[in-house]
């Protein structure tokens, strides 16, 4: 019994409080079927919800391949930055090693503008406030 991973790069990257998609494709490299083959959730960050479609491969043949859709979703108060959701393939009869998918959050670009509006409107309102009532 043997199943292995043919996903190669386990990254995904999107903004704070998106939903993002991930595809998570293993194969039976083993000579005998594999039954009840799924991906379980070892580790994920605190507030990120994760889910797994389909949920369980009932019989996957030798040689043949599985794909599973990883969907997380991220809080709107995280911080931008990387997080990683460790997981692993299962079955009744083998298992995959341990692995991480990391998840590189960025801030929405909407949040910058206001925050650099801001510092402006406090910025050009300092000018104003020392031109009015500035060095007499």
């Amino acid at each position: 019994y043997e199943l292995d991973y043919v996903t190669e790069d386990f990254y995904v990257e999107g903004f704070v409080g998106d939903m993002l998609t991930f595809v998570v494709e293993v194969e039976n490299t083993g000579y005998n079927d594999l039954s009840n083959v799924e991906v379980m959730i070892v580790k994920a960050p605190q507030d990120f919800n994760v889910s797994v479609d389909p949920t369980v491969v009932k019989v996957l043949r030798p040689g043949e391949k599985a794909s599973f859709r990883m969907t997380v979703e991220t809080p709107s108060d995280a911080n931008a930055g990387d997080y990683y959701v460790f997981f692993k393939v299962v079955s009744e009869e083998a298992e995959a090693h341990e692995l991480a998918l990391h998840v590189f959050l960025k801030q929405r670009v909407e949040t910058t503008v206001v925050a650099l509006a801001a510092v402006l409107a406090v910025a050009a309102l300092l000018v104003l406030v020392y031109k009015k009532y500035g060095r007499r």
